[in-house]
């Protein structure tokens, strides 16, 4: 079951599965692109040729996972020194609050002597593993223990004969993540959304910005209202992703950026057309905010911070001279 939710590009959070193709880190939005890895000789042998000095100096075990106090101690000093906005244990992250564990997950640990120095969780699935989290002791960063610990899940999948291993997303314009591109670049495929396939990354090229081309066709769609004096403002959305932690929002809009085309001061209801990535095409929703939490300029970008429930919307998708016929403007 695991492998089919990672082929279709979904990945672990807490307790259940999930997907998305944007995040926002620090006040700016971003796109995501899922990555895995094709197990070969080659890939093993770069992660064996890396391991080599860090299994010099400090002891390495792979093991079934078990939540530890010490492993609290040390997500808490990485969460400090990370400068991400993250849960605040590794018992939320990892069971997000049930008794139980419904994934076969296991461990890698790093240790100098009994010091827990790095840690890094990841499942198995039939053919396939996911690394689902790495952190390190802070005083240890000189030794890229994120990457070395990414390595030993890779040797360990690699051994237990799969032939995949999902390493979350890479971010597009944020460079943290993009150790995991320097690892097996002949191997490496990312999920590309549009098309729901999987793509080799080939030398040079760069991966594709989903949040830029949703932005670009908006942009567009925008230009064409306003030649008609069509009033019409690209509005971006904070709360896309709420419905990936709260199942208790449904129809909530999850698109983190669209293009606002007029509002209804006695129904308090708001119209706006979203683009789909995957169909190529706008469609128009009229939604109403569940929340007053307001919206606001930041720098040339306005931000919407309501939470946004679609209450009706077209099934099907237009192009860019059909909403202009739709909204009389054409």
């Amino acid at each position: 079951m695991l492998d089919a939710f990672l082929s279709k590009g979904w990945f672990r959070m807490g307790q259940s599965v999930f997907t998305t193709h944007f995040l926002r880190f620090q006040q700016q939005f971003y796109p995501a692109v899922w990555l895995r890895y094709r197990l070969t000789e080659d890939l093993l042998s770069y992660a064996e040729m890396k391991l080599k000095k860090i299994e010099r100096k400090f002891r390495v075990d792979v093991s079934p996972w078990r939540l530890e106090e010490e492993q609290e101690h040390l997500f808490t000093l990485y969460r400090e020194h990370s400068g991400l906005v993250m849960s605040p244990t590794l018992n939320q992250i990892l069971l997000d609050g049930y008794p139980e564990n419904i994934f076969d997950t296991w461990q890698v640990t790093i240790r100098n002597g009994d010091q827990l120095i790095g840690l890094g969780v990841f499942d198995l699935g039939e053919h396939a593993a996911a690394g689902i989290s790495n952190i390190y002791h802070p005083d240890y960063k000189k030794y890229s223990l994120g990457k070395m610990l990414m390595l030993l899940k890779i040797r360990y999948s690699f051994r237990k004969g799969f032939s995949w291993f999902y390493p979350g997303y890479a971010v597009p314009g944020y460079p943290r993540f993009d150790y995991k591109l320097d690892i097996g670049k002949n191997e490496i495929q990312y999920y590309h959304s549009p098309e729901q396939t999987w793509l080799g990354l080939t030398a040079g090229a760069r991966l594709p910005d989903y949040l830029k081309m949703m932005e670009g066709a908006l942009d567009s769609l925008l230009k064409k209202l306003r030649s008609f004096n069509v009033p019409c403002r690209l509005v971006y959305y904070p709360a896309f992703d709420l419905s990936l932690s709260d199942d208790m929002l449904p129809h909530v809009v999850t698109d983190p950026v669209f293009l606002l085309l007029g509002y209804n001061s006695e129904e308090e209801m708001l119209t706006i057309a979203k683009y789909s990535l995957d169909k190529e095409g706008f469609s128009i929703s009229n939604c109403v905010t569940l929340n007053n939490n307001g919206w606001a300029f930041e720098g040339s970008q306005c931000i919407c911070f309501d939470v946004l429930q679609v209450i009706e919307s077209t099934d099907a998708v237009f192009g860019e001279g059909e909403i202009l016929k739709i909204i009389g403007a054409g």
